[in-house]
């Protein structure tokens, strides 16, 4: 294991991702921790909180993203993975990239996580994850919700809050 966040009395507050509603129009959204490696290696599983997830949702894609200078998500996917389910609260799933990113230690990158595809417009909010207290020091939650390029904003601070998403980071 190389970063996690589970602190030990976490405060839960619950984060939704979905590629499409039909409740808005089709939007994207997407949710992203962002997290400073501490080791150099592959990092080729991430672990994180599912804890709702319908039973028509597309697989839930996952992506290690390089940072932009805002500190946010940059678009430039370094690696992949994706998980089918089942919901797994309070326990994490556990993700096994199918394409590792290559990560340097010291170096701040992104968790992205969205629905893969739009499977069912009818389905609103199919992902959501668990956040806690902002208890890492080391990267922000961030979100966006686009009907085109992803717009991501440091969700909480923006919102007069902070927590981070629920995660643990495996580097070989």
């Amino acid at each position: 294991m190389d970063q996690e966040n589970f602190p030990a009395t976490p405060t839960s507050v619950s984060f939704t991702v979905a590629n499409c509603s039909a409740q808005f129009a089709p939007i994207t959204l997407q949710t992203a921790q962002t997290f400073t490696a501490g080791r150099t290696g592959q990092l080729d599983q991430v672990d994180v909180v599912v804890s709702v997830s319908h039973v028509n949702a597309a697989p839930l894609s996952v992506s290690i993203q390089s940072v932009t200078p805002a500190g946010g998500p940059s678009g430039i996917e370094l690696g992949s993975g994706s998980y089918s389910g089942p919901a797994t609260d309070p326990a994490a799933a556990e993700i096994a990239l199918s394409s590792p990113a290559a990560v340097v230690a010291g170096t701040q990158y992104a968790l992205v996580l969205s629905e893969s595809s739009c499977a069912d417009p009818s389905i609103n909010w199919p992902w959501e994850f668990r956040g806690g207290a902002d208890a890492y020091a080391s990267g922000t939650f961030w979100s966006s919700a686009s009907d085109g390029s992803p717009n991501w904003i440091d969700f909480f601070a923006t919102y007069g809050q902070d927590y981070d998403l629920r995660f643990r980071t495996w580097v070989a």
